[in-house]
């Protein structure tokens, strides 16, 4: 009976739901008690079903419970949420205990391992945290903790996991969504809205990481009420996307959703039914717009704010000019870096005006300047172990997967995605499912 019940597609639907209305709700009232009832809906799915999958979006599910307690300027860290994260590795620790683990399924971490390796080296020679700082150290840690979400669930998860995680990022994709669209009814068609896990701009990029698990089930799906739900998710994830105010979410959302859409369209099951279904349903959400608010007023707003008063580099340009003129200082930093934290803090804030720890908006100029050349080529390994995994997939998936892969790695030229953990954790999480897969599993395990 329990086999029966984890192999269910409601079951998992369900949970998610269940996970997602308690994550939002934690959000919303900024209460310890959304990611405090994650804890124990956890503990009673994973011992009662004994399957590591239902981890997957509780694990999400804290991270963007969290609507207070992030400033740029802080170095606190709410104690509840590091107790709630103590408490969900216990969970995963009794699985283990139970269950076993399955090393022959660890195949895509050296990339991270050297990562790892790596980023506490520079200390050696370049240690600028004060003592009111040391909670900093950790941060050199990042990438042995990144690396420990992927072997954890790495080693539990099943071989049909990957259909549970692709849910689970829909349904938190859409948990995203509404959050952008609640703080901006709550504070306006601003920039860079504190959202407690972190600010808007943020979050655009987290949802154009699951966009592309929405479209793997509008091409698959043959169910016509499950493809207007499917429709329903994506038009609220697309209103989410446009209100962070974010230039590259806009422009790489847009090449993105472009084309994602476009190949959706030839490949989709249902194409005319997916067709005609996006069209009502995005025709409906414009109309309801037009009744709340008034849509020449927004779109001259987004003229303004993204592009008239704001289109300039916004600093970029001055940060990876630094990140290139720390990297070539000696030659200790031209082959590790000058470590995570390059500079001392009081430099940043004096010669930057941002927080204590400076992030140079370019994955190449951050690793460049905090983890040198070898850090580079750690990260390219990195990149070849995580596209090599997309020849899993079956053909039109692993192109989906492809496209999203590439539009947030594109968008990382510019910005901060690599290493952030709102984008890593459910990288890890990804990655750890399709490692659990052998080649030709895909669709078996889809049930499609």
């Amino acid at each position: 009976m329990i086999k029966r019940i984890n192999s269910s597609k409601q079951t998992e639907y369900l949970y998610c739901l269940v996970i997602s209305v308690i994550t939002l709700f934690g959000w919303y009232f900024k209460s310890k008690w959304g990611y405090m009832t994650i804890i124990p809906v956890t503990l009673l799915a994973v011992t009662i079903l004994n399957d590591f999958k239902y981890m997957a979006i509780s694990g999400l599910g804290l991270i963007f419970s969290v609507g207070t307690g992030y400033t740029a300027n802080t170095l606190e860290f709410p104690m509840q949420f590091a107790v709630a994260i103590v408490l969900y590795v216990a969970i995963g620790l009794i699985y283990i205990i139970r269950n076993g683990i399955h090393i022959k399924n660890v195949k895509s971490c050296i990339g991270l391992l050297a990562l790892g390796i790596l980023s506490p080296i520079p200390l050696i020679w370049n240690n600028v945290i004060e003592a009111n700082e040391r909670i900093l150290y950790f941060v050199y840690l990042s990438y042995f903790l990144y690396l420990l979400i992927y072997i954890l669930f790495v080693v539990t998860l099943k071989k049909d996991s990957f259909r549970m995680i692709k849910t689970a990022m829909v349904f938190m994709t859409l948990v995203i969504a509404l959050e952008c669209i609640f703080a901006s009814m709550k504070f306006g068609f601003v920039k860079g809205i504190n959202l407690g896990w972190a600010i808007t701009i943020d979050a655009g990029i987290t949802m154009l990481v699951g966009l592309p698990f929405i479209f793997i089930d509008l091409i698959h799906e043959k169910n016509y009420i499950k493809l207007i739900i499917s429709d329903l998710i994506l038009i609220v994830v697309i209103f989410g996307c446009a209100l962070t105010v974010s230039r590259g979410t806009y422009l790489f959302g847009i090449i993105e959703l472009g084309l994602l859409y476009i190949f959706s369209l030839i490949k989709a099951k249902k194409k005319i039914f997916l067709l005609l279904s996006t069209l009502v349903v995005l025709i409906a959400a414009v109309l309801t717009l037009h009744f709340t608010i008034t849509l020449p007023e927004a779109y001259h707003k987004v003229v303004d704010i993204v592009f008239a008063v704001d289109f300039n580099d916004n600093g970029r340009f001055r940060l990876w000019q630094k990140a290139y003129d720390i990297w070539k200082q000696n030659g200790l930093n031209i082959v590790f870096g000058a470590g995570i934290m390059p500079i001392p803090s009081a430099q940043v804030i004096s010669e930057f005006g941002l927080p204590s720890l400076i992030y140079f908006h370019s994955t190449f100029f951050e690793l460049l300047g905090t983890l040198g050349v070898l850090g580079v080529l750690a990260y390219l390994f990195h990149m070849f172990e995580k596209y090599k995994q997309l020849f899993k997939l079956n053909l039109t998936c692993g192109v989906v997967m492809l496209i999203g892969y590439l539009a947030v790695d594109a968008y990382g030229l510019i910005d901060n995605t690599f290493a952030c953990y709102y984008y890593m954790i459910p990288l890890m999480i990804v990655m750890a499912s399709l490692d659990t897969l052998n080649k030709g599993e895909f669709d078996m395990i889809m049930d499609y």
